[in-house]
């Protein structure tokens, strides 16, 4: 956590981490990683066309 990966293009650390447990039965539910994307570059990027089309969602601290 908290260590920047860069593949070239992208830098990317790790937040957090929770556990989010299931709202009905309290079954595993899944987790919630919490993370910081930057672009690693000099040229203007958009995470728009890099073939991540679900799972990325921002949220801000009041929960916006």
């Amino acid at each position: 956590m908290n260590e920047w990966l860069l593949n070239g293009t992208w830098r990317l650390r790790v937040t957090g981490i929770r556990f989010v447990p299931s709202p009905k039965d309290r079954r595993p539910w899944g987790w919630v990683v919490t993370t910081e994307t930057r672009n690693g570059g000099r040229q203007a990027l958009s995470l728009d066309c890099t073939g991540i089309e679900e799972g990325i969602s921002v949220t801000l601290k009041n929960g916006d």
